[in-house]
């Protein structure tokens, strides 16, 4: 849970300097070397206070719809969504 500073500023900017930081080049990238991540989990690991996960979907849709990918998206989001009870068991 981000405590507000997320959305100060210009967000978009600072998402993906935080990702470039982390040595990957777009968002995407970022979040399939970690498939089975929530949202939560990205968004923390991008910047625990600074980054909200709902930032994180809306570039990952940015992305995958510039580049068509959208099932790509879908299909990563489930299983992201799917591992969650999976883990907690």
């Amino acid at each position: 849970m981000t405590d507000g500073r997320s959305w100060k500023g210009n967000w978009k900017a600072g998402l993906y300097e935080r990702v470039r930081e982390h040595g990957y080049d777009s968002l995407t990238a970022f979040a399939e070397a970690r498939p089975t991540a929530s949202l939560v989990a990205l968004a923390e690991e991008l910047g625990a206070n600074d980054v909200a996960r709902v930032q994180v979907f809306s570039g990952l849709v940015a992305e995958a719809e510039r580049s068509k990918q959208l099932t790509r998206l879908v299909r990563g989001q489930f299983v992201r969504e799917l591992f969650q009870p999976l883990e907690q068991a």
